[in-house]
């Protein structure tokens, strides 16, 4: 059996050192990057916010804070804090899911459909289309 020489704390090879400085670079480039996006877009929101909103609403203008306040609300609100991944991976996800073994309960619901699916949906918008409001 061979013997290994380095010790072990041995410090690490200078490739990895490299690799290391190189990703450790990289995440404070996307940090500072990330902070000069979000300044950048806090003072848009500002000028935007000043330039508009008090001459078409009467609503008074906003400092940077409060445009950047507005943003993390609009996003909390709107657009929610989950990772931005495309929806056809879930699609696809969804849909090998709907076909293994969970996918075995909607049978039904095909067999009905292709036989009297066309017919109960045409007699449903027919029977809606006839009812008088408030009818229930």
């Amino acid at each position: 059996m061979e013997q290994n020489n380095r010790s072990e704390y041995a410090p690490p090879r200078p490739r990895r050192r490299w690799t290391i400085i190189r990703v450790v670079g990289l995440a404070v480039i996307g940090v500072a990057f990330a902070a000069l996006m979000a300044l950048i877009f806090g003072f848009l929101v500002k000028w935007l916010w000043n330039w508009l909103m008090p001459d078409i609403f009467g609503l008074a203008p906003i400092s940077y804070w409060q445009a950047f306040g507005l943003i993390l609300l609009a996003k909390l609100f709107f657009g929610g804090f989950g990772h931005p991944h495309s929806d056809s991976r879930y699609a696809d996800r969804f849909k090998q899911w709907a076909m293994s073994n969970h996918g075995d309960h909607w049978k039904p619901y095909t067999r009905f459909w292709r036989e009297k699916g066309q017919g109960a949906a045409e007699a449903l918008i027919d029977r809606v289309r006839t009812e008088k409001p408030g009818e229930g």
